[in-house]
């Protein structure tokens, strides 16, 4: 059960940093220029 839950959070991790990719891009090349 514990092992199923620490999955299910490091699948919706894995979803938002997915989702999110396109601005935090964005965000590391305005922050390096």
């Amino acid at each position: 059960m514990f092992k199923f839950l620490c999955g299910m959070t490091l699948v919706a991790l894995v979803g938002i940093v997915a989702s999110n990719l396109p601005d935090i891009k964005r965000y590391l090349r305005m922050r390096s220029m």
